[in-house]
């Protein structure tokens, strides 16, 4: 006997690829163009329809109301000291590539801390922005029994954002090594990629090989997003 699937399994199934697939065209738009501020269109995913079409995903984009304490607190003032430094370094990035990039390969400033400060920036101040929570009442000074609001797409989000900059920041390097050829390369291999605690050639410490180019690479990096996509849920699931 054939055995017929439940309706119920026909919307687990459409539930898992609206999870799966939910910024799949801001990915792809991401491995072809470098547009610098496009996928920070990425934070506002929390607030799409199709989450709310399935019980199995609606979870994600409903509100929970969280008692505000003082980790909260703790995590408010980091959220904006984040926030500021994020702001900071973009515009002095920035500001700084505009002055010198006629000259070459820009490497000074903060391009000789890290390689992408502009992205770094946007990715330190959109944390923030996550960290930083508005009590429901009384602030600054919240009153006890003061609640916050806490979306569990926001992290799912904002992971996407930084994966979708890391794509961005690769493109542009393929880019920049045809133009500038070995001045790029060697500034390469002495200057990490976008955060400083990690080896210039991050690539090279990990324990497969990781594709170049083409379908493979795209597949590659596919497989980690939507990895990091599934593991994030069944954690926040858990969590909740």
């Amino acid at each position: 006997m054939v055995r017929i699937p439940s309706r119920s399994s026909h919307r687990k199934i459409a539930a898992a690829i609206t999870l799966l697939f939910q910024s799949f065209p801001t990915f792809s738009s991401a491995m072809h163009f470098s547009l610098m501020f496009f996928p920070l269109g990425v934070i506002f995913l929390w607030s799409w329809t199709p989450f709310h079409l399935f019980s199995e995903t609606k979870w994600l984009v409903e509100s929970y109301l969280l008692p505000y304490g003082r980790l909260w607190a703790v995590l408010g003032a980091i959220g904006i000291v984040l926030i500021v430094v994020g702001i900071v370094m973009f515009l002095a990035a920035y500001l700084h590539y505009l002055s010198r990039r006629k000259a070459g390969v820009v490497k000074t400033g903060l391009y000789s801390v890290v390689r992408h400060p502009q992205y770094l920036g946007i990715i330190l101040a959109t944390f923030g922005l996550f960290l930083f929570r508005r009590p429901t009442d009384a602030w600054p000074s919240p009153l006890p029994g003061t609640f916050v609001h806490w979306m569990p797409m926001e992290i799912i989000a904002w992971l996407t954002l930084v994966f979708l900059y890391v794509l961005l920041a690769n493109s542009e390097e393929k880019y920049l090594q045809r133009k500038h050829g070995e001045d790029f390369l060697s500034y390469k291999r002495e200057v990490p990629f976008i955060l400083p605690i990690l080896p210039p050639n991050v690539s090279e410490w990990l324990p497969i090989k990781v594709p170049t180019s083409g379908s493979g690479r795209v597949i590659f990096l596919l497989s980690i997003y939507l990895s990091m996509v599934i593991i994030t849920a069944i954690i926040l699931k858990s969590l909740l």
